[in-house]
Order: C-alpha cells, then structure tokens, then sequence
C-alpha cells in the first residue's frame, strides 16, 4: 500500500507542477543518496539532510559527490498513512563536475508507522543545469541520527 501512496504522491506533484518546470533536468540526474538527517526544522528553521550521491550527472553514469538537502514542511503526523506536505527548501549536489543547485518545490512526508516515513519530492535545477527531478525513498527515525536511502529518478 505505501508504494501506492508513493506513485499517487508523484503523480499529484504533476499534476500541481506547471509542465514547463516538471521537464526532465538538463544534464540528466539519476542516482541513490544514502544520508543522515542532521537537524530538525523546529531546531534549524529547516530539516537538513546530508548524504553521499552516488549515479549519472550528465554524460558520467558514475557519478559521485556529496548532496545537502534542506526542505519545510508540514508538522509530521503520527497517524501511519497520512503524508504531510513538503513546502519548500533547496538544495546542492556537489560532484568532481561543477556543484548544481536549486530549490524544492513540493512533495510530500507519509508517516509508515513503524518509526519511518517515506518522502516524495521535486527538486528544481536552478544552477548549472535547468529542468526537474524527483527524488524518493524512505527515512528512518529507527536510530540517531536519523538515516536516509533514496533515489533520484527523472520525471
């Protein structure tokens, strides 16, 4: 049922993202980011997640570099399956290329219920590159810091 919830929350990011800016990033974005949330957006003024990208920027299919994500959002619910949403925040990928960078612009937070919750969000490129991509995985709150494994995948 959560993988239902995951494809019905990208499907409303494009339904809710003008087409112009839901286009497919140029140089192309693809990839698995393992992290740790680093600060909540209570402490913080945004939750900061760090983590290491490893996939294809542009040309290079093995691309690696580190990624800073900073993202709003909603209060998180503690009912399992209710996601909340993402409001804003922005972000930086850091590969032996030039950095990339941009901003968040949507996406949703779904409390699993096991201490988890499984993120949903488009992330615009704004520096050295234009167009969307959309990453999407799960967090854990299961140990501290809390850890992350997502993907970055193409609209």
């Amino acid at each position: 049922m959560n993988q239902r919830l995951g494809v019905f929350g990208l499907a409303m990011l494009a339904l809710l993202i003008p087409s112009r800016l839901f286009a497919q990033s140029t140089p192309v974005i693809t990839g698995q980011i393992q992290g740790i949330q680093l600060c909540q957006e209570s402490l913080c003024g945004s939750t900061v997640f760090v983590g290491q990208f490893q996939g294809q920027v542009g040309d290079n299919p093995d691309a690696s570099g580190g990624v800073v994500v900073a993202v709003n959002h909603e209060p998180l619910s503690s009912n399992p399956g209710v996601p909340v949403a993402i409001t804003g925040g922005s972000w930086v990928l850091a590969t032996s290329a030039n950095p990339m960078s941009g901003s968040v612009l949507g996406g949703t937070l779904m409390n699993n219920g096991n201490n988890t919750f499984t993120v949903t969000a488009l992330l615009q490129v704004l520096e050295e590159g234009q167009g969307a991509f959309i990453i999407f995985g799960l967090l854990s709150h299961n140990q501290f810091p809390p850890a992350l494994a997502w993907i970055a995948i193409q609209p």
